[in-house]
């Protein structure tokens, strides 16, 4: 009652709830009263003193005239009170106010000059003590004032339909009010209404194209007419061909689509691409279609489809183009089945083409294709999309064929390899085979894979794993005594050579954690987030690690699903509808129609399998460790599984600089600058120790200073210190210590560039030798004992 606010501000460094009440910190809250105070006029007066309250605060001794009153109080705390008295008085007493007192409140409401906040309190006060029937309503929706209009909406629905006047009167506003805040309010009370009325709502709702942008309104509209499916077919068509606003055109194609029915689908198809005037258009409509059916292999063509695929197959747009073959092909097109294998086996074909006919193909199970997706194992840019897509059909020479050049795969599409080869138990005898005969390393076999192999639930499957793998621990007593050694092993003082390194316990992570985790808003979420939880607790981290099935969250609980064909799937389930599941694994997001599913059950295993750090030598598992302990992201170490973290030719995902001096483009790192008050770095996370680099590098008209730095460090203010392969007239092909020792090598090598174009520029680092070389002439020979022997590149801003 005297205007003043209470607030607590309290921080707990317990990053993870526990039933231990003394391990909080409670020596750093504060409580804060923020005090209303009066202010003086020009005049020399006060306005009304708020900070000490009424004499006598005993409200409910006042009369209903008084606590009308009191809704122009400056202090909403007494005009909260005065309406919990006035409805608690009323309910009582089993009536409303007296006339004189609702014509007050009338009054109020109407009074176009107050403020709207007074008006509202009026019409609350209004509802509380019962006095808004239908004929006030009415009175109140026409008001002038969009929020007591959006208010009476509110009142009007809460407690189921109103009366048939009221209901027209909303569907009129749904089609003429001009306030987004009514539409609002109307979004959010059709989905109490009776659906034949909620659907004449959402006729009008939907033709405001000026929502089209609005954060909340199109979603809201979206809420209410996607449960028109599929009791109401007919207004659900009718809301899509009237609406104005795009996200309902696409969500509205998606969710008829979703029914799978040719009739439905012919009705739609004509006014979908007849509203589609451009290219994008056309390619959202396609999309949200495939979407919507997504998980059928085939559905029968619907009657108008054919003269619309004739109008978007001579598309000057090829995504439109792929997209309508794709959904031909689900429509069974037997001459876009033609066109798209085509595409597929055309060599000199781009790409993207190339893998969106792969997918469409194979999405639809067409005739024939396990040769061809054999054949394509050997091709770079498609082996990944055909190796996995492989894993579906049961064919007894898969497993020679992607066996044959796996040691030449990168680790990606190894991971892809191995999932597939553990997917049935034919393939998993074979790759088991491979790791005796040496053909496939031990450790590349991981502790998920084991996982998957043992779901397979095969004799010789099993026995082959003890005999390659190990034993894998199941009894808890196994896993107790697996912890106790772990964490013995961690305490005690690590020889020099296995000494933990946040590089490599990064690297580590990345190769066995970050296809389901993310730390530092790196990795994938199919696991629990890990930068909020209890990291730095060594009992908690070892018992998740070795026993991750102790206890599992609902959200993380793995499902094992039997095809018909025989492919046998661990994952979470991510989405479910009629017709398909989607299910995540360690590699890959795969839709299965329902109607191949053979057997389905939850296991009692988490997704993440145990003894993942089994194959870690002792660095290894001391450098992760610490790693998941440490309080904020390092650096990761290059090897052969983190390489492909250096450039990606699209953006600086894995750098870090000033955004406005650093972009990419046309696949080049671009630094540009028209000054700078000191040096500036683009720092890569890659840590390197021994290592050979080499790129392009130009000064655009050979003007301005640069310089590639190697082994070196980040200091304050986003510099870096270390080596620097220097770049510029007068320092090319030099070498310089940045905020270390200064110039180390002085020969120049400027006669080997040519000004204004580019120049190979390569580094070489062994142990302490530093070499480089311009367009292949060596420039800098030096032996220096005393330098770094591990660090980051980074690029120069001078």
């Amino acid at each position: 009652p005297d205007g003043s606010v209470y607030m607590i501000d309290w921080y707990d460094k317990n990053q993870c709830h526990h039933g231990n009440a003394a391990g909080h910190d409670r020596t750093n809250g504060r409580i804060f009263k923020i005090r209303y105070t009066a202010v003086s006029t020009s005049a020399g007066t006060s306005k009304e003193d708020l900070t000490k309250p009424e004499a006598s605060l005993d409200l409910k001794k006042l009369s209903d005239d008084k606590l009308i009153d009191l809704l122009n109080h400056q202090n909403d705390w007494y005009v909260r009170h005065a309406r919990r008295i006035l409805q608690e008085r009323h309910a009582d007493a089993g009536d409303i106010a007296a006339p004189a007192q609702i014509e007050r409140l009338d009054q109020a409401i109407a009074d176009s000059k107050a403020d709207e906040t007074r008006r509202l309190r009026a019409l609350w006060m209004l509802k509380a003590i019962g006095g808004l029937d239908d004929a006030r309503l009415m009175k109140v929706l026409t008001s002038d004032n969009p929020y007591v209009r959006s208010w009476s909406i509110q009142f009007a629905c809460e407690k189921g339909r109103p009366s048939d006047q009221i209901v027209a009167h909303l569907k009129e506003m749904a089609r003429n009010d001009t306030s987004k805040i009514v539409r609002l309010y109307l979004a959010s009370a059709a989905p109490r209404l009776p659906i034949d009325d909620r659907a004449g709502l959402l006729l009008g709702l939907v033709t405001h194209e000026e929502d089209s942008n609005d954060h909340n309104l199109p979603l809201m509209y979206w809420y209410a007419a996607e449960s028109l499916v599929p009791d109401r077919i007919d207004s659900a068509i009718a809301t899509f061909a009237n609406a104005k606003v795009p996200l309902i055109r696409a969500y509205m194609v998606r969710r008829l689509s979703q029914t799978g029915d040719p009739a439905i689908l012919a009705k739609i198809i004509p006014t979908a691409f007849g509203n589609a005037t451009s290219s994008g258009e056309q390619l959202v409509t396609l999309n949200e279609m495939s979407e919507g059916l997504k998980g059928r292999r085939q559905v029968e063509m619907p009657a108008t489809w054919q003269a619309e695929f004739n109008r978007l197959a001579k598309s000057s747009d090829g995504n439109v183009r792929n997209k309508a073959f794709g959904l031909a092909l689900t429509f069974g097109d037997p001459q876009a089945i033609k066109a798209q294998r085509a595409i597929l086996l055309d060599a000199q074909g781009a790409t993207n083409d190339r893998l969106d006919a792969l997918n469409s193909l194979v999405g639809i199970n067409a005739p024939n294709m396990v040769p061809i997706l054999q054949s394509l194992v050997a091709v770079p840019k498609l082996q990944s999309a055909a190796i996995r897509a492989l894993a579906g059909y049961d064919d007894p020479k898969t497993p020679a064929v992607i066996l044959a050049g796996f040691g030449e795969l990168s680790p990606d599409v190894k991971r892809d390899a191995i999932g597939t080869l553990a997917s049935r138990p034919s393939f998993g005898l074979e790759l088991l085979k491979a790791i005796e005969k040496k053909q496939v390393a031990a450790n590349d076999l991981s502790a998920d894979t084991i996982r998957q192999l043992r779901n397979l639930k095969n004799a010789e499957v099993n026995e082959l794993i003890a005999k390659v793998w190990g034993t894998v621990r199941d009894t808890p007593e196994e896993k107790t005594k697996e912890i106790a050694r772990l964490k013995g092993l961690l305490a005690s003082p690590p020889k020099a050579g296995n000494r933990p390194d946040l590089a490599l316990g990064r690297a580590m992570f990345a190769k066995n954690c970050q296809q389901c985790h993310a730390l530092f808003a790196v990795g994938n979420k199919i696991g629990p987030e890990l930068t909020g939880s209890n990291r730095a607790n060594i009992d908690y981290i070892l018992s998740n690690i070795v026993d991750p099935s102790a206890l599992i969250g609902k959200d993380y609980q793995a499902h094992l699903i039997s095809t018909t064909a025989g492919r046998i799937l661990t994952g979470l389930i991510r989405a479910e509808d009629d017709t398909s599941l989607t299910l995540v694994t360690g590699n890959e997001s795969i839709v299965i129609p329902k109607v191949e599913i053979d057997e389905r059950v939850i296991s009692p295993k988490s997704m993440m399998p145990d003894d993942v750090v089994r194959q870690l030598s002792e660095r290894e598992l001391r450098s992760l460790i610490a790693y998941l302990a440490s309080p904020q992201q390092t650096g990761i170490l290059a090897n052969a599984d983190t390489l492909k973290l250096l450039f990606n030719g699209k953006d600086l995902t894995g750098w870090r600089g000033t955004p406005e001096l650093w972009s990419v483009e046309n696949g080049e790192i671009v630094g540009r600058t028209k000054g700078l008050n000191h040096n500036e770095f683009l720092r890569s996370e890659l840590v390197e120790g021994d290592f050979r680099f080499s790129c392009d590098v130009q000064l655009v008209r050979n003007e301005g200073n640069s310089g590639i730095q190697f082994r070196s460090d980040e200091i304050p203010n986003g510099e870096v210190k270390g080596y620097q392969a220097d770049i510029g007239t007068g320092w090319w092909g030099k070498l310089y210590e940045e905020h270390g020792r200064g110039l180390m090598w002085d020969k120049s090598g400027e006669t080997h560039i040519k000004p204004g174009e580019w120049t190979l520029y390569e580094i070489e680092a062994y142990g302490s030798r530093i070499r480089t070389w311009l367009n292949g002439q060596l420039c800098v020979d030096l032996d220096d004992p005393d330098g770094a022997k591990a660090g980051i590149l980074a690029f120069q801003l001078h």
